[in-house]
């Protein structure tokens, strides 16, 4: 009557104990997928944190750049900046600036990573400078 009965048992245990490794394994894919997207996302962030820090510094320093941002001249056409390769060969930005007034410009900065595009973060920052002479701010000392 018990013939059996511990292949049987041994059957159903094994089967159990395989479902469960497979739900772990499961598990654990869907862990490292996640994991990935989240430092994807980290990296095209900092990325297009690096391209409007470029931006940034361009112009404070090149003149023709200081001057269109002071005369408030500053258009997507002559304020765009491109790289790819920034921290590797998967990384890329583009940045551009637009005069919303003189001395005030917007910069949109989005980054990129991965080959096909996995990430994308987009950044709007808007920057001002003071334009004119002490003596013309009646509050100034």
């Amino acid at each position: 009557m018990h013939k059996g009965f511990v292949l049987v048992s041994s059957l159903i245990i094994l089967s159990l104990l395989m479902l469960l490794g497979g739900f772990f394994i499961s598990s654990s894919l869907v862990d490292l997928r996640i994991a990935q997207s989240g430092s994807a996302v980290a990296r095209a962030y900092y990325v297009a944190q690096a391209g409007a820090e470029e931006m940034i510094a361009k112009l404070k320093n090149d003149p023709v750049f200081e001057q269109n941002f002071v005369n408030g001249t500053l258009t997507t056409q002559n304020a765009r900046i491109t790289r790819s390769g920034v921290f590797d060969a998967r990384d890329s930005y583009e940045v551009t600036a637009q005069s919303t007034a003189v001395g005030v410009a917007e910069i949109v900065a989005t980054g990129r990573f991965g080959s096909q595009t996995i990430a994308k973060r987009v950044i709007k920052e808007t920057i001002a400078r003071a334009t004119g002479s002490p003596t013309a701010w009646p509050q100034s000392i």
